[in-house]
């Protein structure tokens, strides 16, 4: 979210509740009545020392800009296939059970590179070079490789549908949907994404807030392996830079 659109929201806030401040998008119900609600640590440090915590989940110091030694530490060709990308991000994430996952993802593309996203299933246009793509590969379980693609997540006019998605070669998907709406500003629908819900099978199985510090939901009957993958993403939002920065 870019300075601006921050300043804006906060004054809007402060007029619907008296300054009192709003700390995360809205949820589902069913969500909240059947997650674990995790207030995110380490978001807002300086970005070349940056670590990211919340629950019983926790980064390794997030790397902008991911060199060649950290792409084969990592075994995929997204590393290949996206190495012109302009922003590039990488990371591990820990869970529970001693699980890790590596992280690469790549945002702000030039125009003629955004053909290398046409595996994705989704309709990428020209001015959107701030799409943002990655990676998650689960080094134990079953979580196997996903990857994930968020259309112009910034966001723009107020309008239902998914912002983008994460699949693996298993055929399995989870639905992104940028989040507009601000818990307690029923009335309140911006034209940025202030968040994001990741949706499976028509179910809401997390969501991440990109509102101060941060937030993120993860539900309770999810394996370890998908929120682990769920995590990863989220993370990865969190701590991606705003073209608009």
């Amino acid at each position: 979210m870019s300075l601006r659109s921050s300043i804006a929201l906060a004054a809007v806030l402060c007029g619907l509740s008296a300054c009192h401040v709003l700390r995360s998008i809205e949820v589902p119900e069913a969500l909240r009545s059947d997650a674990t609600v995790m207030d995110v640590h380490g978001r807002q440090d300086l970005p070349f020392n940056q670590v990211i915590r919340f629950g019983d989940y926790g980064s390794s110091k997030i790397d902008r800009g991911w060199t060649q030694s950290r792409s084969r530490e990592v075994e995929s060709n997204f590393a290949v296939r996206f190495k012109t990308a302009k922003q590039k991000l990488g990371f591990s994430l820990h869970g529970p059970q001693g699980r890790e996952a590596q992280v690469l993802a790549v945002s702000r593309f030039e125009s003629n590179e955004l053909g290398l996203l046409k595996d994705y299933s989704l309709t990428v246009y020209a001015h959107q070079v701030n799409t943002f793509a990655g990676t998650v590969i689960s080094g134990q379980g079953g979580g196997g490789e996903w990857e994930f693609l968020v259309s112009d997540p910034e966001g723009g006019p107020p309008r239902d549908g998914d912002a983008g998605r994460m699949f693996d070669k298993a055929g399995r998907q989870i639905l992104i949907r940028g989040v507009k709406k601000v818990e307690g500003a029923p009335g309140l629908l911006g034209r940025e994404n202030y968040g994001f819900e990741f949706v499976q099978d028509g179910q809401t199985i997390g969501a991440v807030s990109l509102l101060g510090k941060g937030r993120v939901w993860l539900r309770q009957s999810l394996d370890a392996d998908t929120s682990l993958v769920v995590a990863s993403v989220a993370t990865a939002l969190m701590v991606r830079q705003s073209i608009k920065s």
